[in-house]
């Protein structure tokens, strides 16, 4: 074989190599650059604390407060959907305590907890015993709820130089509460969920996390902590929300009496929920 095809053979060789390079380094970089980084950057060790309160964790007064339109953040957004035989009606009510707020140069951290209020009325319901939920029946014919889902949002923000607001969950907490001694809950789970563009750079897309539960002792709280998803966008700098960004904290149940079931849906929703979960 001549001098000039064995370069030619090398050079074909060398092309080939090098093709196989970018491709391994195209498999190895773009999926790292497409996900989201999973992690918080850290607090600075010069960050001021510049408030700093226990949370309200009396239930009989948040529900007032929550009543009475009280909040340390606008835009609380609750929604309760409950699904089977007409008659049941659930009612929401929502407050957030702002509980800390640290500063540094170029930044800081505002932490928040949201507590939602879900009170069902199930037709007919044979419930005596409506407690601190009696004051309000403005808005429901049967003046007895038959069970009450009380469903908290524990949460960070931060935002970045153009003010947009980027939100990271610690936890979401419930607690199902049966007032009628027939209704009885079960198949019920936490959730806790983020969409959107991140602080570090990335996006979480439709991130959820899941806590199952089964059968829920009445008057027990149960708490599902999620991965470290970072920061999530979810409010523009003007307040306004952003197309389906979002973080969240919902839950869900089956409600049953006798023969009959119910499925109530909880979601507390920061930012906007375009989709289900």
């Amino acid at each position: 074989m001549s001098k000039k095809y064995t370069l030619v053979g090398d050079l074909i060789r060398r092309i080939f190599v090098l093709v196989g390079v970018l491709m391994l380094m195209l498999v190895l970089v773009v999926p790292a650059m497409a996900a989201s980084p999973e992690s918080s950057p850290p607090i600075p060790v010069n960050a001021q604390v510049v408030f700093e309160k226990d949370p309200i964790t009396d239930l009989g007064l948040l529900l007032e407060r929550a009543k009475g339109g009280i909040t340390d953040f606008a835009g609380d957004k609750a929604i309760g959907k409950i699904t089977g035989p007409p008659g049941a009606i659930v009612k929401e009510y929502v407050t957030t305590q702002k509980v800390k707020e640290l500063r540094w140069n170029g930044g800081g951290l505002d932490r928040y907890v949201t507590s939602a209020f879900f009170l069902v009325a199930l037709p007919e319901s044979n419930s005596t015993d409506v407690g601190i939920l009696a004051a309000d029946t403005t808005t429901i014919t049967d003046p007895s709820y038959s069970y009450t889902l009380y469903l908290e949002l524990n949460y960070d923000n931060q935002w970045d130089v153009n003010g947009n607001v980027f939100g990271k969950i610690l936890s979401v907490k419930g607690k199902w509460t049966r007032l009628d001694s027939q209704v009885t809950a079960q198949n019920a789970k936490l959730m806790a969920g983020a969409n959107g563009p991140t602080l570090s750079g990335g996006y979480n897309v439709s991130k959820l996390s899941e806590k199952s539960i089964g059968y829920p002792t009445s008057g027990s709280t149960y708490t599902i902590t999620p991965p470290d998803w970072g920061y999530t966008k979810y409010q523009a700098s003007d307040g306004g929300t952003i197309l389906d960004c979002y973080i969240a904290g919902g839950a869900r149940s089956t409600l049953v009496r006798g023969g009959t079931t119910w499925s109530l849906d909880a979601d507390i929703i920061k930012g906007d929920m375009s989709g289900p979960w």
